[in-house]
């Protein structure tokens, strides 16, 4: 797949050198955004290519500046960089933003297209995730999350990503309102209200992010000192049924080792086995996903457990 886009780059350059023209310079970006994802998936560093993408989807513009997809293309690889400095824990605001910009641009001259709504609200979820994880209010950011993601489900009824980001949005929230020692309740039942409406096809991200409003209710329970011992294992029951889907998925595991860490802190006969459990688990989905070392400092807490 790599050695294929190289030559697609290449043969795009080529073109370049002989004229430079707008569908070349869109081609390479689009090729570069790409690579970007292979080499995330074989742990390879994607800035550069993410980098190479940018460079070439602005000159495109440039060179045609009436192509809405060309914006919307560039949000994506402005977002998608951004996200990989969250994950190593660098402030991503400047390339969300620049993102922010090029899909309302995108918008702006095609009204009816989902893709533009929908990658606005993913970039919206993110700042939000930003501002979450710094611990300041994110809601400005989740409610215009809500806000895109309502019009992309308005064009487009049937496109389950569209759901499951607005569950996003709203487990977000639920996080929000606990870190704040506020019931996360109301966004909880957001959350499922919307799932619901996914459930006749239920997928391994359906179950997934079902799974995480056990795991954030369990969470508020076990703040609060009440048991939560049936919440999380509710919450194991369905990762359990997304990784039946798909068994090597990394945010899978990820999500079953963090519930394995509220397990080992409730059931206190067993916390040196579940903790090690747990220990396993993210250890794995960290090694094989670049993009969730923000689970790092709960591995630490699983070793820590055991000692």
């Amino acid at each position: 797949m790599d050695v294929l886009l190289d030559k697609a780059i290449e043969s795009y350059q080529k073109s370049i050198a002989l004229s430079p023209n707008f569908p070349a310079y869109n081609n390479i970006g689009l090729a570069a955004w790409a690579k970007g994802n292979y080499e995330i998936e074989h742990k390879i560093d994607p800035i550069k290519s993410y980098d190479f993408s940018i460079e070439n989807l602005q000159t495109a513009i440039k060179l045609n500046p009436r192509y809405p997809a060309i914006y919307d293309s560039l949000a994506l690889s402005y977002t998608t960089k951004g996200n990989i400095l969250l994950n190593r824990n660098l402030d991503p605001l400047k390339l969300f933003d620049l993102a922010i910009e090029c899909s309302q641009k995108a918008i702006s001259m095609d009204l009816d297209g989902v893709e533009p709504y929908y990658n606005l609200g993913v970039t919206y979820n993110k700042k939000a995730l930003y501002y979450l994880m710094q611990n300041r209010d994110p809601q400005e950011f989740l409610n215009s999350a809500r806000e895109v993601l309502k019009t992309a489900n308005k064009i487009d009824s049937d496109d389950a990503e569209i759901y499951l980001e607005q569950i996003y949005s709203e487990t977000l929230a639920a996080r929000w309102q606990i870190l704040q020692n506020q019931d996360p309740s109301k966004f909880i039942n957001q959350a499922r209200t919307i799932l619901r409406k996914l459930s006749s096809e239920p997928s391994s991200d359906f179950y997934k992010s079902m799974s995480e409003t056990y795991l954030w209710q369990a969470d508020w329970q076990m703040k609060n000192n009440n048991k939560a011992v049936e919440t999380i294992n509710m919450a194991i029951m369905l990762i359990n049924k997304s990784l039946e889907i798909e068994p090597e998925k990394a945010e899978f595991l990820a999500i079953n080792g963090h519930l394995a860490l509220l397990k080992a802190k409730e059931e206190k006969d067993k916390t040196r086995d579940l903790a090690k459990e747990a220990e396993k688990m993210l250890e794995k989905a960290i090694a094989k996903d670049l993009l969730l070392k923000y689970y790092e400092p709960l591995l630490i807490e699983a070793r820590n457990l055991q000692k």
